[in-house]
């Protein structure tokens, strides 16, 4: 192959590589995956709000401190995303139920989306 073929192919891949992209889209399926995957989160987490305490907190099955021991080291994350005390468990699990809510009706954009994929 020559350097001028090799330049075209490369040319001819990226254009088509560009109009795959940003070809028009129906957004309609879109949509209604964005659905079925927040009825699913809903149908997970609402149940888990009656339990939350007996779970997830200090007094719950497994203690924080020993959460970490039973975990593989190379499997442990870097940083923890703890929510102390166990006063404000109920609230960020309704604020996360919320912004669950919120995205399934299309509700605060990708602001809201970000922060509930945060919670």
């Amino acid at each position: 192959m020559s350097l001028q073929s090799l330049k075209s192919f490369f040319k001819q891949a990226i254009q088509k590589f560009d109009e795959w992209l940003f070809a028009p889209v129906e957004l309609f399926n879109l949509g209604l995956f964005r659905v079925i995957i927040c009825l699913v989160l809903l149908s997970l987490y609402i149940p888990r709000q009656f339990e939350l305490h007996e779970f997830f907190s200090e007094n719950g099955m497994l203690m924080q401190k020993d959460s970490l021991g039973i975990i593989y080291e190379a499997y442990q994350p870097y940083f923890h995303w703890y929510i102390w005390p166990d006063a404000w468990l109920t609230y960020v699990h309704l604020a996360l139920l919320l912004g669950i809510t919120l995205v399934l009706f299309g509700i605060g954009g990708r602001v809201v989306q970000f922060l509930t994929w945060v919670l």
